[in-house]
């Protein structure tokens, strides 16, 4: 008997490990084991989905409008698509300068700048707001010599100088006139050019008016489809991405309105002065601070664009960013320049204010 308790004990001592007889008593609690891993199923995480470019809801935002007048479908025909580009080149736009720079970064009010152009002094600088006052009904006006003075026809033609840098909107309907040495209006279609002029009274005339309220329509359209978190830096890269997507340059040179705001804006042709003029007025309706510059180019006379941002002042140049895509690099060289950068592009500023700004790149 005492053999088989022996030999139970001894085999219950290998079974176990230790050196007591354990059967039937509890053991000792083991705490070193690694815990045992429990197969629970894991959180799935949602993956944030990329936001889809804007024009993808052009559908549903079109079909939602309700035009209060003519007008404004009018003005939606001519800038639609261009805007929906813009905002779809700003959504996928990675800009060159430092992102606190371009979020952040402010522009001052829009201001009418005379004092920077040569043909400025008092005297054409006062005809010139005087020409402007009396042409905002578009009626039919004439200023003496023997009232004004014998310096009335320098004066005039110095006004109209400094007009197309300062009054851009005035210039795409309307230039000085003469008469022997009185000063006259000059209305003309905006859409055809100053070839012939339009008389007060006249079909004409309401046609040139209605033309205009289409053109001031479709300004206000492209500002008012502008995104309100829109930083600064980004209102002026979209503004000059609705104007170069809207508007081609005219190679032919030949185009009557293709100096004009309204040339590049709704007939969508310019040269470098359309370009510019256009730009300008988009700022302005913007109430961001824009004016023009002139100066040479590759040794060629041209124009092109002043802007504020953070105190600072940096030209944007249109006409030569739209040898480009608005989603190619290369636009973005003539957003944005400081004068050193424009200096070397050939910009050579003649006329209009100087960069301030340091280079960004």
């Amino acid at each position: 008997m005492k053999i088989k308790v022996t030999i139970f004990a001894m085999a219950a001592m290998f079974l176990t490990g230790c050196g007591e007889f354990i059967v039937n008593t509890p053991g000792p609690v083991i705490t070193d084991l690694p815990p045992v891993e429990k197969n629970e199923p894991k959180a799935t995480e949602t993956p944030t989905p990329t936001p889809a470019k804007p024009s993808a809801r052009r559908a549903e935002t079109e079909a939602a409008e309700v035009f209060s007048s003519e007008i404004q479908k009018e003005a939606a025909a001519i800038i639609d698509d261009s805007i929906w580009a813009a905002l779809d080149g700003v959504y996928a736009y990675e800009p060159y300068i430092p992102a606190d720079f371009y979020m952040t970064a402010g522009s001052k009010a829009f201001e009418k700048d005379y004092d920077d152009y040569s043909s400025c002094n008092t005297s054409s600088r006062k005809l010139a707001d005087k020409i402007t006052e009396l042409s905002a009904d578009y009626g039919a006006f004439r200023i003496k010599e023997s009232e004004w003075g014998k310096s009335l026809v320098i004066d005039a033609l110095n006004a109209n100088t400094l007009m197309v840098f300062t009054d851009p909107r005035l210039m795409c309907f309307q230039l000085t006139g003469f008469d022997r040495n009185d000063v006259i209006d000059g209305y003309f279609n905006p859409k055809t050019g100053p070839s012939a002029a339009v008389k007060t009274g006249t079909t004409e005339m309401e046609q040139l008016k209605h033309d205009m309220e289409v053109f001031d329509a479709v300004l206000k359209r492209v500002v008012d489809k502008m995104p309100a978190d829109y930083s600064d830096a980004q209102k002026y890269t979209y503004l000059a991405m609705v104007l170069a997507t809207k508007c081609s340059y005219d190679k032919t040179y030949a185009i009557p309105t293709n100096g004009t705001a309204y040339g590049a804006l709704i007939n969508g042709c310019a040269i470098c002065q359309g370009y510019a003029s256009a730009y300008q007025l988009l700022c302005e309706t913007a109430d961001l601070y824009c004016c023009m510059v002139e100066g040479d180019a590759d040794g060629v006379g041209h124009m092109w664009n002043l802007v504020s941002l953070n105190d600072e002042t940096f030209y944007v140049d249109v006409t030569w960013a739209d040898g480009y895509r608005i989603t190619e690099p290369d636009f973005e060289t003539y957003i944005f320049m400081s004068e050193e950068e424009a200096a070397e592009q050939d910009h050579t500023r003649i006329n209009g204010p100087k960069a301030t700004g340091e280079t960004l790149r």
